[in-house]
């Protein structure tokens, strides 16, 4: 109850003035002393730190006051008076008007008003003299605001990209080494890859990869943050390259072509090559990315790659098929140790990988490139230590319950990992000296639930549900500010979060979200762009999955559906009525509200810029944009898990969508998204509208990856057929003025053939193509090409999977065995080679 409150906070605050007595001035605005945050305000602490405590050189840029105040004060007897000073009871609560008093006289405001009380309303801007208040108070801190903003962008230092995606990974490896626990079994693991890296640069042994595998939650990331510090002092030793990625922590290290990006960038920088262009097709990509890897650095200069965690990279460009990592005929100055998940088969809405199994193979069975992270042998020194980490102990008995636990875990579980004692260790950190252990799971999954139920007690069960839903369905996570919008569309979480008081706006409580995040921290990593948060281990997607959905699909369709509403903006600028329960905790304070606007925000497909001007953007003048990348990214993917099928089919068979997304670095993704629809939606003539649109992408795939040029897929729409799904789509784009430039521009080819080309797929090669092998799955098609080479190619995509070199001449056949896990081929040389 409220009363509680206010008794302990005049506890607390008359303690803490005893307390500290020698501090005679706890108003003081110059004061940072420990005794104000007993005395001020919530507000006030944000004043202090904002404006008060702000060296005067900032304060001109980032300290704007505005004041208004009413002739007369507020007159306590009105209806309206709560909404404008604190009440206690049927009066003014005389303390915090003392406070707001002395904090309004720290301040001298740049701009001042004094207008007269509206009776039953406060402020009615129907009133002429409150309108031209209103008018006056807006256009003062939109200039001020404005002047402020203009003279920082001028003073801003640019960031590198190239120095903060590295400088990121080395903190996260800094951070996690700084709580490394160096257990038996982490300890062989480092012997085995410090060898590796410390050995004689010129031993034969050592041209191939080496690579830590484990099981989820093993503690690979924290022996491959010890190795990373490792690798940096032998590579400052050597005057030689240390190149490190987390893959998974960050945006520009979850997608494959972003990856090599990266890298390539960095290594330019350190080998002195100058401004690097980065191909935009992915196989000229990797082939770079080769060559900076295997050409440029010397025995004077060697290098050492850290990759942790491959298994992390989504599935676009075939990123976990790692044919883009060079493993093997290393050059004597190259170490490159890489570390992944065991084999994972597929699962409702994940797709599965095999990056151990692949790397085995490329890595020809040679167990000596493998050091493989094992279950804890000393469990008590672990809890110990991360214990001391959180600055707590247990007692004998506590400690012993955990250990009973540890050791009756079963041959499947995952409970002999640091993962699975690292949540003990945060459960046991809450438990009382006197407490009797609980019950402790023995399994990862039922710790990680009870986990969840602990949040749903401390925070509020429908929060949690929702957010918890939310980062789990979403396709590539879901930001801290997304989180706040979609937490807010939800009737139940904001009827919880207003139980004692309820905001102006309909909105969730920014600290609320804030809580909630910091708590899950620990276990998110970035996603897919820009901020975006999505689970680290897997093992916390699954549990989630049980917790949240294990009463039916019905829930899980419904959140997919309101991600969607979000994600295509649908409640953007328009009032959302209330539930039952939202209406009786708003009604508390602003009787009569039955429904108020969530401030989402708009959700268009570019967010700024002519995407489709004639000039391009490499044209003399040419034009920038913003595209929307996370509407690209999630909205078809939620679209089709909540059974929406006609929105799903809308969006796929848009030129639009589809020229957008390839822009975005997102082009194979549209194509997986058709190959899902066209399972997962039986109707024969939507079916045959979506595969349509493949044959269209296959046909043109050249045009789509074309950045330079992305109003030309829009003319490819143009000259297909009348009854082709995307030159309707095109026609009803154009129709609602989405496509920029382009109408005036096209070109009206007379005599437009009405029947549709029968090529479902073009690929282009360099090279000249000899011959041509179709596997029996369908899904791939291997070629043989002039130049020697043998390439295999996704029938789905278009994306080389392997380019397979060792002939000399040309190679004249290839064939697939009848399981397909191996191809032959023949050539001019006169060899046969089977991979």
């Amino acid at each position: 109850p409220w009363d509680r409150f206010e008794k302990l906070q005049g506890v607390l605050r008359s303690a803490a003035l005893e307390a500290w007595k020698e501090h005679t001035d706890p108003r003081d605005p110059a004061s940072c002393h420990w005794l104000k945050k007993f005395v001020i305000s919530v507000t006030e602490e944000e004043l202090c730190h904002g404006a008060l405590w702000a060296r005067p050189e900032d304060s001109r840029t980032r300290v704007l006051v505005l004041a208004r105040s009413f002739e007369g004060g507020v007159p306590p007897g009105d209806e309206k008076a709560a909404k404008f000073m604190d009440m206690r009871g049927s009066g003014p609560d005389e303390d915090a008007q003392e406070l707001l008093r002395q904090q309004k006289a720290m301040c001298q405001p740049d701009r001042s008003w004094s207008i007269p009380w509206a009776p039953s309303k406060g402020v009615d801007p129907s009133d002429t003299r409150h309108a031209a208040y209103l008018q006056e108070f807006c256009a003062a801190f939109e200039d001020a605001s404005v002047t402020s903003l203009n003279e920082a962008l001028a003073d801003e230092v640019r960031p590198d990209e190239v120095v903060e995606e590295a400088e990121r990974h080395l903190r996260f490896a800094s951070v996690r080494a700084g709580k490394f626990h160096r257990s038996p079994t982490a300890a062989r693991v480092l012997e085995v890859l410090d060898a590796y890296l410390t050995s004689t640069y010129h031993e034969a042994q050592q041209n191939k990869a080496h690579c830590a595998e484990g099981k989820s939650g093993s503690g690979k990331t924290y022996v491959m943050s010890m190795l990373a510090a490792r690798a940096a002092e032998v590579s400052a030793a050597r005057n030689g390259v240390c190149v490190v990625r987390f893959l998974g922590t960050t945006a520009a290290s979850s997608k494959s072509s972003l990856l090599l990006a990266s890298l390539i960038l960095q290594l330019a920088r350190a080998y002195d090559r100058g401004n690097v262009e980065i191909p935009a097709e992915f196989n000229p990509l990797v082939d770079l990315f080769k060559e900076a890897v295997t050409a440029w650095p010397t025995d004077e200069k060697p290098l050492v790659l850290i990759l942790d965690s491959v298994d992390q990279l989504d599935d676009s460009d075939a990123g976990r098929a790692l044919q883009w990592l060079p493993v093997k005929d290393l050059p004597p100055c190259v170490r490159i140790v890489i570390s992944t998940l065991p084999d994972y088969d597929d699962v409702e809405g994940r797709r599965g990988f095999k990056c151990y199994s692949t790397l085995r193979r490329m890595l020809e069975q040679d167990e000596s490139c493998f050091a493989h992270v094992t279950d804890i042998e000393d469990p008590k020194d672990v809890v110990l230590h991360l214990l001391r980490l959180q600055g707590r102990t247990i007692t004998e008995e506590q400690m012993q319950a955990i250990l009973d636990a540890f050791d009756r875990r079963g041959p499947q579980d995952i409970a002999g990992t640091p993962l699975y004692l690292t949540l003990v260790a945060h459960s046991a950190a809450l438990w009382d000296s006197e407490e009797e252990p609980p019950n402790i799971p023995t399994s990862v999954r039922a710790l990680i639930v009870e986990f969840f139920g602990r949040l749903a007690k401390l925070r509020g069960d429908k929060l949690v549900r929702k957010a918890l839903a939310s980062i789990t369905l979403c396709k590539d996570g879901i930001s801290e500010v997304e989180l706040a919008h979609v937490l807010s569309l939800d009737d139940g979480v904001l009827a919880e979060a207003y139980k004692w008081w309820a905001p102006p706006v309909r909105v969730v409580p920014c600290i609320v979200v804030t809580r909630l995040l910091n708590d899950l921290r620990p276990y998110l990593a970035s996603r897919g762009s820009g901020s975006a948060l999505g689970w680290y281990h897997r093992q916390f997607w699954e549990a989630a999955e049980d917790w949240l959905f294990a009463r039916g699909e019905e829930l899980r369709e419904n959140v997919h559906a309101e991600l969607a509403a979000f994600f295509e903006g649908k409640h953007h600028g328009a009032p959302k009525a209330y539930s039952e329960a939202l209406s009786a905790k708003v009604n508390k304070f602003f009787p009569g509200e039955t429904e108020g606007d969530r401030l989402v925000p708009p959700q268009p497909l570019v967010l700024s810029g002519d995407v489709f001007s004639q000039r391009g953007p490499g044209a003399q003048g040419g034009v920038v944009w913003q595209l929307n990348e996370r509407r690209l990214a999630e909205l078809v993917h939620h679209y089709m898990r909540a059974e929406l099928q006609f929105k799903t089919l809308a969006e796929l068979t848009s030129p639009l969508y589809i020229a957008l997304k390839f822009l975005a670095g997102m082009g194979t993704d549209v194509q997986l998204e058709l190959l899902d629809a066209m399972r997962k939606f039986p109707d024969r003539d939507q079916k045959l509208a979506l595969q349509r649109v493949k044959a269209f992408i296959g046909k043109s795939i050249q045009v789509c990856r074309d950045p330079e040029v992305p109003w030309a897929l829009l003319q490819a729409a143009y000259d297909e057929p009348d009854t082709s799904p995307v030159r309707r789509a095109l026609q009803t784009a154009t129709n609602q003025k989405l496509l920029g430039e382009f109408p005036k521009f096209r070109i009206e080819w007379i005599n437009r053939p009405q029947h549709f080309d029968p090529c479902q797929l073009l690929v282009k090669d360099s090279s000249t193509v000899f011959c041509v092998a179709y596997a029996r799955d369908g899904e791939r098609v291997a070629y043989g090409c002039q130049d020697g080479s043998v390439k295999v190619f996704s029938t789905s995509t278009g994306n080389i999977l392997v380019t397979l070199r060792g002939h000399e001449l040309s190679v004249t056949s290839v064939s697939f065995s009848p399981s397909g896990d191996l191809l032959a081929s023949g050539s001019n040389d006169k060899t046969v080679r089977v991979w």
